[in-house]
């Protein structure tokens, strides 16, 4: 028995031939009446790679099978080329032919395959790009149909074993018995697996016989292979399209002593991969800027894919040494220290659940500390006992420190005291430390502390500087 079949990738693309649009509104209008509009499709607007089946009969008291598939590029300007044209028995051959496209947007097409006499068909043009169209003569009883091998025109065809990898599913029509077949193969370069589960021959079966096979495909798209199924070998060929998302071909089948010209036309298309249960992970920001002595948080969020339910630990690597990390409630915390280099570490968070891990990076930046130091107008100052005594202490900023800082003093001769005006401020202060009849001479070291409150750019961190005091 012989069959020929189209495979078509799920989720294809919509490929739209030049103009086609018009066969549509053309066939709107002669159901409602209205007068149809000019057709805006032109030869050249038709310039592309098709890839070609035909499926049929000759007429007569013992009708051969008519079945061909092979790749045609129309030229744009009404001629039709190809190399490898299969027929019934798995020869190639040469197309060549022409195309005229008709005022009511059909087109009319003259074929000849191998040298033989010019067969003619007439076409109608599918708003997918796709042409289809019936044998134009009293010898055949046949259609045949043109589906762009690309989205546009390229100069070459560059189709390889992989172009046809993946799991397809198949249905046929056609054949002397009137048989229908259901099919899921698996393409994968080269080698066909896969399973004959549903046909109809008369009636409903569920056979699910495995199948393998062989097969090759030509820069062209063409295609031939041989397959195994229930210990019956049969023979297919056929043509890659719409950009690697469909097929079409015949094949046949000689065994058991079934008749070589009973062939059935198919159309498949590759099923959407199966999707596994797991989830992925997602950080709420690529990259975390910290400074040294100041932590940070980076919400991580698991999404689940597949429908699933189980729980997932997170961990986190590629901190440098000192760094701290955990997690709270799937959020990142991370804390460098002041000794922490100033730079980036690309960090690598995992989540691991029962059945898989997933990763996700953040970038961990370092930078510099904000921070500030102070600097007296004086370091030494002198005072008479019962007297008092003043300096300038200024605030220098570091990092794009901004934040106020409050003054202290500690270092006092007994009997002495200081103030500041202002206690707190960016930008400096002056103290006054003023002395009594009690305090003892001598020299002393007095500290001037400033102290900053924690902000979005800095720790909380306190800085000194020293006075020498000379109480005579």
């Amino acid at each position: 028995m012989t069959r020929a079949v189209t495979f078509r990738k799920l989720a294809a693309p919509s490929l739209v031939l030049c103009c086609s649009f018009a066969a549509a509104q053309a066939e709107a209008a002669a159901h409602t009446g209205a007068a149809a509009p000019a057709c805006a499709t032109t030869a050249a607007g038709l310039h592309g790679w098709y890839g070609m089946l035909i499926s049929g009969t000759t007429l007569g008291s013992a009708p051969a099978g008519k079945y061909l598939a092979g790749a045609a590029l129309f030229d744009g300007a009404g001629g039709i080329s190809g190399s490898n044209v299969y027929g019934n028995a798995g020869s190639r051959s040469a197309l060549t032919g022409s195309y005229v496209v008709n005022a009511d947007c059909s087109v009319a097409v003259d074929l000849s395959i191998g040298g033989s006499a010019p067969q003619a068909y007439t076409l109608g043009l599918r708003s997918n790009g796709e042409a289809i169209g019936i044998e134009a003569d009293a010898g055949a009883v046949a259609t045949i149909t043109f589906k762009p091998q690309y989205a546009s025109y390229t100069p070459g065809l560059n189709f390889t074993s992989a172009s046809l990898n993946g799991t397809w599913v198949t249905n046929c029509l056609g054949g002397a018995y009137g048989t229908s077949d259901l099919n899921i193969a698996t393409f994968k370069n080269g080698s066909l697996t896969g399973t004959d589960p549903y046909n109809n021959g008369g009636s409903f079966i569920a056979a699910n016989n495995p199948y393998t096979g062989t097969y090759s495909v030509n820069p062209d798209g063409t295609f031939s292979g041989v397959g195994l199924v229930d210990g019956s070998t049969f023979n297919f060929y056929g043509v890659i399209e719409t950009s690697n998302a469909e097929v079409d071909y015949f094949y046949t089948n000689d065994a058991n002593g079934q008749p070589t010209n009973a062939l059935e036309s198919c159309t498949g298309g590759i099923a959407p991969a199966p999707v596994t249960p797991g989830f992925t992970l997602t950080p709420a920001s690529a990259t975390l800027s910290l400074r040294q002595n100041m932590g940070g948080t980076d919400a991580i969020t698991i999404t689940p894919v597949a429908g699933f339910t189980g729980p997932v630990s997170l961990s986190v690597t590629g901190a440098p040494a000192g760094v701290g990390t955990a997690f709270s409630n799937n959020s990142l915390v991370v804390y460098p220290p002041p000794s922490t280099p100033v730079g980036s570490y690309p960090l690598t968070v995992t989540g691991t659940s029962a059945t898989m891990t997933a990763t996700t990076t953040v970038t961990l930046v370092v930078a510099a500390s904000a921070s500030f130091t102070l600097s007296p107008s004086s370091t030494s100052l002198s005072a008479a006992r019962g007297g008092s005594v003043t300096d300038g202490i200024s605030v220098s900023a570091t990092n794009g420190f901004a934040a106020p800082v409050a003054f202290t003093v500690t270092g006092l001769p007994a009997g002495a005291g200081a103030s500041f005006a202002p206690a707190s401020s960016t930008t400096g202060t002056v103290v006054t430390i003023a002395t009594s009849t009690a305090t003892p001479a001598g020299i002393y070291s007095v500290v001037i502390a400033g102290t900053s409150a924690a902000t979005n750019s800095s720790a909380g961190t306190t800085q000194s500087t020293t006075i020498a005091l000379t109480v005579h």
